[in-house]
C-alpha cells in the first residue's frame, strides 16, 4: 500500500469505523458524523455521496450506489441494494432492490438475471 492508500484506510478507519471488508467509497463523500453510519461488505459508492447521520444509517452488504446520492438519517439500505444516481433515500429500502427517485422508491427486485453474465454486452 503506499502512502497516499495508507493516509485513506486511516481517516476511513476513524471516520466510519464500522464498515465491512471491501467497502470502498469513492471521493468526494459528506457525513454528518459517520460513526452512526454502518456500511457492509462489498459495498461501493459512487462519488458526491452525502450521509446526514445524526441518528443511525445502515446500508447492507454487496450494494451499489450511484453518484450524487444522499441518505437522510434513520434510513437502512438492505443487502444487495443498487441506488439510482441522484437519489435521496429516507426510510427503508429492503433487500435484493432497485430503488431511485426522489424520494427514493423501489422499482423493482434485482433478480438472477441482472448477473453481469446474462449481459455480454457491457463488454
Amino acid at each position: 500500500m503506499n502512502t497516499d492508500e495508507n493516509e485513506r484506510k486511516n481517516i476511513l478507519d476513524e471516520l466510519l469505523p464500522t464498515r465491512g471488508e471491501g467497502a470502498y467509497l469513492q471521493g468526494p463523500i459528506y457525513f454528518d458524523y459517520g460513526i452512526h453510519t454502518s456500511l457492509g461488505k462489498s459495498f461501493y459508492v459512487n462519488s458526491n455521496f452525502t450521509v446526514l447521520d445524526v441518528c443511525r444509517v445502515t446500508i447492507g452488504d454487496n450494494c451499489w450506489i450511484a453518484g450524487n446520492v444522499t441518505i437522510l438519517a434513520g434510513s437502512k439500505i438492505g443487502s444487495g441494494c443498487v441506488i439510482g444516481v441522484g437519489s435521496v433515500v429516507s426510510g427503508e429500502i429492503p433487500d435484493h432492490s432497485v430503488a431511485y427517485g426522489v424520494p427514493c422508491r423501489v422499482a423493482r427486485a434485482v433478480t438472477d438475471l441482472d448477473g453481469l453474465e446474462y449481459h455480454r454486452e457491457l463488454f
